[in-house]
């Protein structure tokens, strides 16, 4: 019987050493590539926050800042208004260069695409620079009446979805972005407008006009000024404290600030369990060769060579590591990616999950990492004790 069966058959004799050690390895393999996706998901949804906003401001009623970022980087739908004629006082703002409206519902228990209230967000096609541009990614043609775009999280049953009562055609689906986005059904104003009709006639009151109010003043700034000093003016239009505005760059600095928190905690969870996981198996590995001085011994006196010896410990070890790392590796995108939604909800983040293959280098650094530990200390502590007489071995094994 040569080395591998040899190997084989110990692994199986002692089948609650190898069991042990394996589901340590995996549990090193879980850890890594769990905390490498978290991370690695949130840094994505910032990114796609930064790209979705497309305006440099965004003027919403006074009081509502809070709400309109929760839409944004949540999806916690909801609904505010100020007269539509605030676009044209803040379209005159010094430094303004362009504008555009939007108008905000939110959905009612009859609908049948998801299980939360969904953001409803009307636009003006004839100006609009933010929503635009994402929906021509996923559909080329003009968004009609009665036609809707709508984000990941929306359940969508052969091209429509019901809402208020009334069936929608759906004309695109948008790819996840981790953002609120991903709870929102976008539509131009006619489309809304009939919605709010709509939802009128079922007994429900809106708290808008579409005609004659809107929800945010989306703002691009002129390159020659600065996003705070115009801020500034735009907040002092009207009575001077009609409208809050939210600034891109602050949206986006919060989202850092606290993802800098988060991820910082679980590369430190991550390091502390891996680094005790490792102490453990590093002593399990060590011990297990020390154990078996005798059997190396014997194997010695019958003809084995130190090679020999050093290759069966190792390959054992390899054989563990390798199970415990591939189950580890699995196990971890089994268990995220189903669920990656509610971590996300969980975490109350932009939160967007990277494709499969993107993956792929965090999957084979967890599995290098947890498989190597195993291999390098088996072949260091068995490389000690091949040095010693067979006699030697047989004598301390005993």
């Amino acid at each position: 019987m040569g080395v591998i069966g040899l190997s084989n058959r110990s692994l199986m004799d002692r089948l609650g050493r190898t069991s042990g050690i394996t589901l340590i390895v995996l549990a090193i393999a879980f850890v890594l590539l769990t905390g490498t996706i978290v991370v690695d998901s949130l840094k994505a949804g910032e990114t796609n926050v930064e790209k979705r906003l497309g305006a440099d401001l965004m003027a919403v009623p006074a009081g509502s800042g809070y709400a309109e970022e929760s839409i944004l980087v949540n999806g916690t739908a909801s609904s505010f208004y100020m007269p539509a004629g605030i676009e044209s006082e803040i379209g005159a703002v010094t430094g303004v260069e362009r504008t555009s409206s939007q108008f905000y519902m939110t959905s009612i228990s009859d609908a049948d695409c998801c299980e939360f209230l969904v953001q409803l967000i009307g636009y003006d096609p004839e100006t609009d620079f933010t929503v635009t541009p994402w929906i021509s990614e996923s559909y080329s043609s003009e968004v009609g009446i009665d036609q809707l775009v709508v984000g990941s999280n929306i359940q969508v049953k052969d091209g429509s979805i019901r809402l208020f009562d009334h069936m929608f055609e759906v004309v695109a689906k948008l790819a996840e972005s981790g953002t609120g986005m991903d709870n929102s059904v976008f539509m131009t104003k006619d489309t809304i407008r009939h919605m709010a009709e709509y939802a009128s006639e079922l007994g429900f009151i809106i708290g808008g006009d579409v005609d004659s109010e809107i929800s945010v003043v989306l703002v691009d700034v002129d390159q020659d000024y600065s996003a705070s000093q115009v801020s500034r003016r735009i907040q002092s239009v009207g009575s001077g404290s009609e409208v809050d505005v939210v600034a891109s760059t602050d949206v986006v600095s919060r989202i850092t600030a606290q993802m800098g928190s988060l991820t910082g905690y679980v590369e430190v969870l991550e390091s502390v369990v891996v680094g005790i996981s490792a102490v453990i198996l590093a002593a399990l590995f060590v011990t297990a060769v020390g154990s078996r001085k005798g059997e190396f011994a014997v194997l010695r006196m019958i003809g084995a060579t130190r090679r020999h010896v050093v290759s069966m410990a190792v390959y054992e070890s390899a054989a563990m590591s390798a199970l415990g790392a591939l189950a580890g590796v699995v196990l971890a995108l089994a268990t995220i990616l189903p669920f990656s939604g509610m971590i996300g909800d969980a975490l109350g983040m932009p939160y967007s999950t990277p494709s499969l293959s993107s993956l792929i280098p965090g999957a084979l650094s967890a599995f290098a990492i947890a498989f190597a530990i195993g291999p390098l200390v088996s072949l260091a502590a068995a490389y000690s004790m091949s040095r010693k007489e067979a006699y030697t071995l047989l004598r301390e094994g005993e």
